[in-house]
C-alpha cells in the first residue's frame, strides 16, 4: 500500500510527530531526514517550531526571511543541537543580520564564520578590531573574508609590525599583506616560528606569504647560505631565460 505524498506531509508537519522525533537519542540521519523530507513538502514552513536536532536537516533557504532576534534564536539551537552545521546554513542565518556590531560578532562567536565580505566591510572598523580575539581562534575563513577583516583593524589602529601581532591574528595571518611581513625584523619572524599554533595557522596563508615568511627568516639565521641561494636560482632563471 502506497502513501500519498499529501498524507506524508500532513504526518512530517503534525506537532506530535515533529515532538516524537525531535529527540537527540534518534540517530542523526533520521533526524536530519525528516527536516530534510519535511521543507522538500512545505519550503515555507516556520524553522522555530523544529527548535532541537530537527533543525539540523533544515536547508538555508528556510532561514532567509527571519528577523535577526529569530536568527539568533535558531543559532543558538543549532550550536547545541547539531554536530555540525552547514556553510550555507550559517551564511543564511548570519545575513539577517542587518549592522555587525561588537556584541553582534561576540553572540554569533565561531557562526561569524557565516558574515560576508560586505558585512564585513560595511561594520565599523572599531567592531571588527575589538573583536580580534573571537575572530582569529576561527577557522574556515576564505580569503577576501581575512583581507577585510585586516584592512578593517588596521584601519581602526592595530598595528602589524612584531611578531607578536602576527601571532595575536590567529586564522586571519592570511589576510596580511606580504609587505607587511617583510617589514618585520627577522628576529621576531625566528622566535614566533617557535609557536606551533602560529607555524599552523601560516601554513594556511596563500603561498607566497609563505615564502615571504620563510625567506625572512633564512636572511637572519643564513645569511651567507641565503645569498647564495638567491644568486644561484638567478643564473638559473637567466639561463633558462636565453
Amino acid at each position: 500500500m502506497q502513501v500519498a505524498a499529501r498524507d506524508i506531509g500532513v504526518f512530517l508537519e503534525n506537532p506530535e510527530s515533529i515532538q516524537l522525533f525531535n529527540d537527540s537519542r534518534i540517530a542523526s540521519n533520521v533526524t536530519r531526514y525528516y527536516g530534510a523530507q519535511l521543507y522538500a513538502y512545505k519550503p515555507n514552513f516556520s524553522p522555530l517550531r523544529l527548535l532541537g536536532v530537527l533543525l539540523c536537516g533544515v536547508p538555508g533557504s528556510a532561514y532567509t526571511s527571519l528577523s535577526a532576534a529569530d536568527s539568533q534564536i535558531i543559532l543558538d539551537s543549532l550550536k547545541t543541537s547539531c554536530q555540525s552545521v552547514s556553510p550555507e546554513v550559517t551564511a543564511a542565518l548570519v545575513a539577517n543580520f542587518p549592522t555587525i556590531t561588537t556584541d553582534t560578532i561576540q553572540t554569533l562567536g565561531n557562526q561569524s564564520i557565516g558574515l560576508t565580505e560586505g558585512q564585513i566591510s560595511a561594520a565599523p572598523p572599531e567592531a571588527i578590531n575589538k573583536t580580534v580575539t573571537t575572530l582569529s581562534a576561527i577557522t574556515g575563513w576564505n580569503q577576501g573574508q581575512v583581507n577585510n577583516i585586516i584592512q578593517s583593524i588596521t584601519e581602526a589602529g592595530f598595528e602589524i609590525d612584531t611578531g607578536s601581532d602576527l601571532v595575536v591574528l590567529g586564522t586571519l595571518i592570511g589576510g596580511v599583506p606580504t609587505e607587511t611581513i617583510s617589514k618585520i625584523p627577522p628576529t621576531d619572524l625566528l622566535t614566533v616560528s617557535k609557536d606551533t599554533t602560529f607555524i599552523n595557522n601560516i601554513l594556511t596563508a596563500p603561498p607566497v606569504l609563505q615564502e615571504t615568511y620563510v625567506e625572512k627568516v633564512l636572511m637572519h639565521t643564513r645569511p651567507a647560505d641565503y645569498t647564495v641561494n638567491r644568486h644561484s636560482q638567478h643564473k638559473q632563471q637567466g639561463a633558462v631565460g636565453l
